[in-house]
């Protein structure tokens, strides 16, 4: 890393050192690769534990590999609460008595510290360990606002883009400076998500490199890429679906869509939802806060020192505003959908149906459109 000591070297240990038992956090931030990250540790927990010493708990562990009970119990969401954290740091002592390196992976956490029960969480790490790492990866805005608004119309639940370029989104700082006050900025390791700064060209070496792992060469990667994204048309459709309250009916719609957009991949795959004028303004608006954090954290000066893409790259990025829907070019997608779940398409036609007399004007008109697009698609290929 350039201009600072490599967040690795505090791990050094002398021969004949009485051993300290450290723990990394890596905290996120979310939509900078952490569920690839807790992937690849994950099917290289045993190697590294045997060849490097550091271990990755299975308590706290969630379905994706992540340790995301943890903070789930410190928010008192999902039905964790107090109860549960205390279960959970419990039974994570006694498994980890006899490691003395060990990573704990979860997105949740960046926020956590604000959380009332995260003082347990706290005392648990005070009382277990002698050196604290947290490791944050942050992403520039533009890049971070678009993947978390996609994100959002995925998981049904959008969120106003207006919204996500809020500082309670998007600066970094003040919620890094908060696990700075608690273990100290020397303890707090930022690492910028730009592949171009990716240490040894990927994540999973980057994160290697920050957890104190020479190469990654000798470990195995995620089969397939994760959390697969939808192009645009089906990120369209899953908006339509969101607006008329259709989310499946007993059929994982997105991975139907998924699948769609893996087997018609093209120009617009990875497409912008933002002008570059406006990514522009959200980097210029942060930039003063990126600079901090990178003078502090990163050991980098100046007023474009964390991230290389600056305000003007991106005003010189091509882009293409999207035109108006036009219902006839969702037929591919539906006819897709009807072949993949046939009775999940008919209670899809039920809800856009119910969607027409809905009170609610945005339900309505997605009902209309998706109505018409529904007949087109009839039409042409029901004849």
């Amino acid at each position: 890393m350039i201009g600072r000591m490599p967040f690795v070297s505090r791990f050094f240990r002398k021969e004949g050192d009485i051993a300290h038992r450290t723990l990394i956090l890596h905290v996120g931030m979310d939509k900078t690769g952490t569920s690839a990250i807790q992937q690849f540790i994950y099917k290289n927990r045993t190697r590294l534990d045997r060849d490097a010493g550091i271990y990755y708990p299975g308590t706290g562990m969630w379905w994706d590999h992540s340790h995301h009970e943890i903070p789930f119990s410190i928010f008192e969401m999902n039905g964790f609460d107090k109860r549960t954290l205390r279960r959970l740091l419990r039974k994570l002592k006694s498994e980890i008595r006899d490691k003395e390196k060990v990573v704990i992976s979860s997105e949740c956490l960046f926020k956590s510290p604000a959380k009332p029960n995260f003082p347990l969480f706290l005392d648990f790490v005070r009382s277990n360990f002698d050196d604290v790492e947290v490791l944050v990866y942050v992403r520039p805005q533009d890049d971070w606002v678009e993947s978390r608004y996609k994100h959002s119309v995925l998981s049904g639940a959008e969120i106003p883009l207006e919204k996500l370029t809020k500082p309670q989104f998007c600066d970094y700082e003040q919620f890094v400076d908060r696990w700075a006050r608690i273990f100290g900025e020397e303890h707090v390791e930022v690492r910028p998500y730009e592949k171009s700064q990716f240490e040894g060209g990927s994540i999973f070496n980057d994160f290697l490199s920050a957890i104190g792992v020479a190469s990654g060469k000798f470990y195995e990667l995620p089969e397939r890429p994760v959390n697969e994204s939808l192009n645009a048309l089906a990120h369209d459709f899953k908006r339509l679906c969101n607006s008329v309250k259709f989310y499946g009916a007993g059929v994982d719609i997105n991975s139907v869509l998924i699948e769609f957009s893996q087997r018609n991949k093209g120009a617009r795959d990875q497409f912008r939802i933002l002008s570059p004028g406006e990514r522009a303004e959200i980097l210029t608006a942060y930039q003063d806060s990126n600079r901090r954090l990178a003078s502090k954290y990163v050991r980098r000066h100046g007023p474009d020192a964390l991230f290389v893409k600056t305000a003007d790259d991106v005003l010189s990025d091509s882009w293409k505003q999207a035109g108006e829907l036009d219902p006839d070019q969702f037929s591919p997608v539906l006819q897709f959908f009807e072949k993949t779940s046939p009775k999940a398409f008919k209670s899809f036609e039920k809800s856009v149906q119910v969607a027409r007399d809905s009170r609610c004007q945005p339900a309505r008109d997605a009902a209309r459109f998706l109505s018409e697009a529904l007949a087109q698609y009839k039409n042409f290929h029901h004849q």
